[in-house]
């Protein structure tokens, strides 16, 4: 992670800005402006998530409770980049039109709370990672609140849960059971969030809650907030934030107990890239411009590199017994409600019968011999015609062929010739 220890690298104003930087141990001072290209070439390592309330970003200049202009704009979108961030959650954002202006839509999609309202919260992700949008965490609004917006961010094939929140103000470090109405209502919005802490650590994923917690969780060692979210059950809820360590330096030191927070679960804390951490200060010269009264938190996150997080919780192999990350893979675990996620999946999926094996083909019946063609009858020889000039059958008469067959044929002479032995 690359602290500025030098002030000048590339000065984007016209003219160079006066200031030192900040303590690297504490936070990074903008006083003059690096060229994002240098910085990305040594901070290559791991995908960059940041968290930034801007306080009342309206979509039009002069508008909302905190107007700006034209120059205003233009050293926000200087500032976002020189953030360089992958992904970034935002607070107190007009929609996309709003963001648009400080991050390009070039280089940016817009992921923005469903809530109609100026100050609603979303993300800014750098184009070409994959992002999955989820319903709002609309349970967080308690009356006139703000929704958690739910998204999940995929590199390299791993992913990343986030949620980005911004929390009930005016409870800062009272007891959550304290009878004042902020605090009421920010202990309800801690049943919510530990809910979907709890949902994303039994699922075994890696996760993290960004944003305006407006809560200062480490302003001592017993913060009842924390306490609750932090109970480190299911496996994988034990939690983490680098805000833990440090003072912030927004504001001058103004208020050096951080309200804005990046809350990691087990696995996703594994992923944190050592010593990424970082408050991107603004410049004493920026002082004149309307920016934000609160700096953006940035942490590095190692996806879809190296071996990757730990996997989560699962039966394979583990069936009949509990799997290495704590969650049941036998019979008891439905009653005690500890089953891991895929239990049914892995284990109570009956094995396929085997295919019977296929009967054998019959063998061809052999094709029947021709029987021989009988021989044809001989035809019958035809009978002979009677000879026309026979008697036969004439007697007494003429015969056919003209001659005679009577008694009077003698005298005439024309007797057929077996007249005598025909008709005797």
């Amino acid at each position: 992670m690359l602290r500025l220890a030098s002030c000048s690298v590339l000065v984007l104003l016209s003219s160079a800005l006066a200031g030192g930087c900040a303590d690297p141990a504490s936070g990074r001072a903008a006083d003059a402006f690096s060229d994002p290209s240098e910085d990305r070439a040594v901070q290559a390592e791991g995908l960059k998530i940041a968290t930034w309330n801007m306080e009342w970003l309206h979509r039009n200049n002069g508008a909302g409770e905190v107007p700006r202009d034209a120059a205003d704009y233009q050293r926000l979108a200087d500032y976002a980049e020189l953030l360089d961030a992958d992904v970034v959650a935002l607070q107190e954002v007009d929609g996309p039109q709003a963001a648009a202006r400080v991050f390009d839509p070039a280089e940016y999609d817009f992921y923005m709370s469903s809530r109609n309202s100026v100050q609603r919260a979303g993300f800014a992700v750098r184009k070409g990672l994959g992002v999955t949008h989820y319903p709002d965490l609309d349970a967080l609004d308690l009356g006139n609140l703000r929704h958690g917006v739910d998204i999940e961010v995929d590199a390299g094939g791993e992913s990343l849960r986030l949620l980005g929140v911004h929390l009930k103000s005016g409870c800062f470090s009272k007891s959550l059971n304290s009878s004042s109405n902020s605090c009421s209502k920010l202990s309800q919005q801690v049943d919510v969030l530990e809910g979907w802490i709890d949902a994303r650590a039994a699922a075994g994923e890696r996760f993290m809650v960004l944003g305006d917690f407006n809560r200062r969780m480490f302003a001592s060692g017993n913060d009842h907030m924390w306490q609750r979210i932090d109970d480190g059950s299911p496996s994988g809820a034990d939690l983490s934030s680098p805000t833990q360590q440090g003072s912030a330096q927004c504001n001058g030191g103004a208020y050096p107990q951080f309200i804005d927070h990046l809350v990691t679960g087990s696995i996703a804390t594994e992923a944190i890239v050592a010593g990424s951490f970082d408050e991107l200060v603004y410049a004493a010269a920026d002082s004149g411009y309307a920016l934000s009264d609160h700096c953006p938190l940035s942490i590095r996150v190692e996806l879809g590199e190296g071996d990757g997080p730990p996997p989560g919780p699962s039966c394979e192999g583990a069936c009949g017994g509990q799997s290495p990350a704590g969650c049941w893979c036998n019979d008891l675990c439905v009653d005690y409600g500890d089953c891991c996620p895929d239990k049914v999946a892995v284990c109570d999926q009956a094995e396929p019968p085997p295919e019977p094996e296929p009967e054998p083909e019959p063998e061809p019946e052999p094709e029947p011999e021709p029987e021989p063609e009988p021989e044809p009858e001989p035809e019958p020889e035809p009978e002979p015609e009677p000879d026309p000039d026979s008697c036969e059958g004439s007697c007494g008469g003429q015969a056919p062929g003209g001659c005679w067959c009577d008694e009077a044929c003698v005298g005439y002479g024309d007797c057929c010739a077996d007249e005598a032995t025909q008709c005797p």
